[in-house]
């Protein structure tokens, strides 16, 4: 389970001008994830199929986090 902070911002028409829109902080346990996909287990990064020269996900070459899935 996960703990997730959002701002809640409302969006009111006709609010006098100058009047600040009314904005709460909120706190809450996830209970599912937002997006999930089920894939079939691939061998792409464990068999080399991988392109050494392919940029991983913070712009660095090289070999992924062997945590990588």
């Amino acid at each position: 389970m996960l703990l997730a902070i959002q701002t809640l911002v409302a969006d009111i028409p006709n609010l006098a001008e100058g009047a600040e829109p009314i904005v709460r902080q909120l706190t809450g346990k996830i209970l599912r994830p937002w997006c999930h996909f089920e894939m079939p287990e691939s061998d792409y990064l464990t068999s080399g199929r991988r392109n050494p020269d392919m940029k991983g996900p913070h712009g660095d070459l090289g070999p992924l986090d062997p945590n990588t899935r």
